[in-house]
């Protein structure tokens, strides 16, 4: 049972915080000042995932099965014509048309049911309509995706992960640990990262086909990471921050945060922000809702660090997304952009 009560915050976490850190094309010089903007945004609901293709083209999923987007940066959101029984949780779009949302409903309630599973959508034009995918579904459901062109991709979650080789036509399933998976990204065709819902990290070096365990410190509490390239990422190990550069074989402790580190985004060795939470305690001691979600930037890969707090209303860390040096905090009506010149 303490095991059950110590595992509990992190599955919990990395439930809430599913996110991504997408290295295509981005600058190589940076002056390394981190600038904010806060934006009223229309969009009025419970955000779940956002992508964003470009600085001013991005899509949104939500609790309720919808999805939005925008052609002004997050200001404006448009609801396009789909509707998901369940909750979506993940999108990627490969091109500028071609485009894709999972999701799904693992469990129901009250037994005996039969739950939902996972879902998937494709659009090829940009999101003016949507076909269903066939995947399984059985209880499972979708968290997050990595494609490598418009045909080839790569989709895990909680009890189902699955691959395709002809955009979205036929799905294969396959396995990585024990198929709980929060978060995959790839560097490269054959180098991938993914993150399990219990904190473990794994790999693979061909393209998917196996995996194996990488390990930062013996306890699995891992919740969010982040790779520049196949050999160069960052990590969390609970609330401390470590740095790789051999691709995972060994990790340097670089900084920590006072309660988690909820967000890891690095346009370079030395340019980079991780985001976290500060809690309160009342007079017994017990933790209160945060009140503050820290942001920390540093230019000189983890020797120094600027730090910027923002109130509880104006930041939402349970939908984030990174492109290159912007980070994006989607909320009920307002976005956060984090911006690194």
């Amino acid at each position: 049972m303490k095991s059950i009560n110590r595992l509990l915050p992190i599955i919990l976490t990395v439930t809430f915080f599913i996110i991504s850190c997408e290295k295509e094309n981005f600058p190589t010089e940076f002056h390394g000042e981190l600038k904010s903007e806060i934006l009223n945004s229309d969009i009025e609901r419970n955000c779940t995932s956002v992508f964003f293709q470009n600085s001013t083209t991005g899509y949104a999923t939500t609790q309720d099965g919808e999805v939005f987007k925008t052609s002004n940066g997050g200001e404006n959101w448009e609801k396009l014509n789909i509707s998901s029984p369940v909750p979506l949780r993940t999108s990627y779009f490969p091109s500028k048309n071609v485009g894709y949302v999972f999701g799904g409903k693992s469990g129901c309630s009250p037994s005996p049911c039969e739950p939902f599973g996972s879902i998937a959508y494709k659009t090829s034009n940009g999101g003016k309509t949507w076909q269903r995918q066939g995947v399984p579904y059985e209880w499972s459901r979708l968290n997050s995706a990595h494609f490598f062109d418009e045909k080839n991709g790569i989709v895990v979650g909680l009890g189902l992960c699955i691959k395709t080789s002809n955009g979205g036509q036929t799905w294969k399933p396959f396995t990585i640990g024990r198929n709980n998976i929060s978060k995959i990204i790839f560097p490269n065709i054959n180098i991938g990262y993914a993150l399990d819902l219990m904190g473990g990290f794994h790999k693979t070096e061909n393209g998917g086909e196996s995996w194996k365990d990488i390990t930062i410190e013996e306890n699995k509490m891992t919740t969010e990471f982040c790779f520049i390239n196949d050999k160069l990422g960052y990590a969390n190990y609970s609330n401390k921050l470590y740095k790789t550069s051999n691709g995972g074989n060994s990790w340097n402790l670089i900084d920590s945060m006072e309660n988690s580190i909820n967000h890891i985004n690095f346009v370079n060795e030395k340019t980079g922000i991780i985001i976290g939470e500060k809690y309160l305690s009342d007079e017994w001691g017990f933790a209160l809702p945060p009140s503050v979600h820290v942001v920390k930037q540093t230019n000189d890969g983890g020797e120094t660090w600027t730090i910027t707090e923002f109130e509880e209303n104006d930041f939402n860390e349970r939908c984030l997304y990174s492109r290159d040096n912007i980070t994006y905090s989607l909320g009920y009506d307002k976005i956060v952009k984090l911006k690194i010149e």
